[in-house]
């Protein structure tokens, strides 16, 4: 990891990360900061700030939270309502609107495709995560970028500047809904002393977008931030970010990005060496929810045959939901037939096939209600005889822990490696419990036993490898019959390149036929 200092320094040269809070003190003091920071020190405010620090407010924002007044918030309700009542489209169509005042954007969206195509495995859609490349690209004038355009509306609170952007919006909140949430520190800071404006106990909203990082270590020396000028660094604990680290144009800076309209604590101040103040900002729970806009789904997903679906067309795995079947019911109301839920009137029937999602878009069935394990075997000929017959072998106790996991969940997956391999074989989703075979399958075992009679059938959903080392910062992921926290084995999943040689829809095919056989108490959301 770099030192704090080099850290702050990159920071300092790097106009992509210095951008949107405004909320966070006024941006930035030494230079034409970007998105984290804008504005000049000491000097004219340009942009979207105007005016000087300290003086009059000008432009749509002065740098420090405005109040939340009950007038701001009804404001910012009707952006989020007018927002959800979008549909989803392309993303294409979502820049059209915007086109006027983001130069250059419609080529933007066909770089931020052609970044999508070189990702690994990906749970989101194209135009979901091209939404999200598109967000973190930088124009040749800084504020001429998207970002920058786009929180300096956000902060004005003005419908009727923003409606051009609904789309858009749209687009990228469900996107960043679908990603889960980081529940940790992140930071982000500002080169000036602000902390009289962040007493104990304050709340406030920052109400753009927010990048920030994991990478800064907030209790290190005072060489973080050099040895001259005040400096104020923000230590949030937050619940709602979302790591875009793999999504972003630059990478390698750990960005965790908040949704807007979050509401934050000061908890606290903590004085570092002579001129470094931290600030403690913890997340507090925010009227507006990004899961509202996980509701719908983007126009290229459709439900598959079997699969309980309401007007939205996504598909529940919780009883307490309003807005969905419950996996395992059958029930339909809209056709007179029984819900379950007195008076409902939101569900409808299973949509029949159509047209069939992508792969990437099927990813997320077979991910849903699931059991992960990383199975590891003593010699690469069986991985061979596992991708031509589709069966694997394993020991008595972790044999026992895959027919449990298989008769209490929709999918279980597998992540297959060799020992001392150094790799990954791919990822297979288990289609059966263990069976005897109609002829002996010659493997190897660890005690160098080469026949069994008794296996699994697996789907393989990629026969794509991965290096250890590019997951070593998930989890110890090398024991043979571990199972893995769902988080983390999606996130490892992530790593995979996709399998363009193997059809998805029979194994969700499969997953829907299953899961019609597990009792409708075995609800377990993934």
């Amino acid at each position: 990891m770099n030192s704090l200092k080099e850290l702050w320094a990159n920071w300092v040269s790097h106009s992509r990360f210095k951008d949107d809070p405004g909320e966070t003190g006024g941006g930035a003091w030494g230079g034409a900061w970007g998105r984290a920071w804008g504005g000049a020190w000491g000097g004219a405010w340009g942009g979207a700030w105007g005016g000087a620090w300290g003086g009059a407010w000008s432009g749509a924002w002065s740098g420090v939270p405005l109040p939340n007044t009950e007038e701001e918030t009804a404001r910012v309700a009707n952006l989020f309502q007018s927002c959800k009542e979008k549909a989803l489209v392309t993303i294409e169509e979502a820049v059209e609107p915007i086109a006027f005042c983001v130069p250059g954007v419609k080529n933007m969206v066909n770089e931020a495709k052609k970044k999508y195509n070189d990702l690994p495995m990906c749970f989101e859609s194209v135009d979901e995560v091209a939404a999200i490349i598109l967000y973190t690209m930088e124009s040749k004038v800084r504020e001429e970028s998207l970002y920058y355009t786009l929180n300096q509306k956000l902060r004005s609170k003005n419908l009727q500047e923003l409606e051009p952007w609904l789309l858009y919006l749209r687009l990228i909140l469900t996107a960043l809904a679908n990603i889960p949430s980081s529940t940790k520190t992140v930071y982000r800071g500002v080169p000036k002393d602000i902390r009289n404006e962040y007493p104990e106990g304050k709340i406030l909203f920052w109400w753009a977008f927010s990048s920030s990082t994991t990478t800064l270590n907030a209790l290190q020396s005072e060489a973080f931030l050099g040895e001259k000028g005040p400096r104020t660094m923000f230590a949030i604990a937050c619940h709602s970010g979302k790591d875009i680290q793999n999504y972003s144009t630059f990478q390698r800076e750990a960005e965790i990005l908040l949704p807007p309209a979050r509401q934050l604590k000061v908890t606290g101040f903590l004085k570092q060496g002579a001129d470094l103040y931290i600030i403690q900002l913890e997340e507090i729970e925010s009227p507006f929810l990004l899961d509202d806009f996980a509701t719908k789904p983007i126009s290229s997903i459709k439900p598959i045959e079997g699969w309980s679906a309401c007007d939205d067309g996504r598909e529940c795995d919780k009883y307490e939901c309003i807005s969905n079947h419950p996996r395992g019911r059958k029930q339909k109301c809209r056709d007179g037939n029984e819900c379950g839920k007195p008076k409902c009137d939101k569900f409808l029937h299973p949509t029949p096939y159509g047209k069939l999602p992508r792969t990437t878009d099927l990813l997320q069935h077979i991910f849903y209600d699931a059991a992960y394990f990383v199975l590891r075997t003593p010699d690469e000929k069986n991985v061979e005889l596992a991708k031509i017959n589709g069966v694997w072998a394993t020991s008595e106790v972790t044999k026992h822990k895959l027919n449990r996991a298989f008769k209490d969940h929709r999918n279980v997956i597998l992540y297959i490696s060799v020992r001392k391999s150094g790799r990954f074989q791919g990822i297979a989703r288990l289609s059966s419990q263990s069976q005897n075979p109609n002829e002996v399958i010659p493997w190897i075992l660890q005690d160098g036993k080469k026949d069994v009679s008794d296996v699994f059938n697996i789907d393989w959903v990629t026969r794509q490898t991965l290096p250890f080392f590019k997951a070593e910062h998930l989890l110890n992921l090398f024991h043979d019959g571990q199972e893995v926290e769902p988080d983390c084995a999606k996130a490892l999943c992530r790593l995979f390149s996709s399998d363009p040689n193997i059809d998805m829809i029979p194994i969700v095919t499969k997953a829907i036929s299953h899961a019609d056989t597990l009792p409708d108490q075995n609800v377990v959301s993934s």
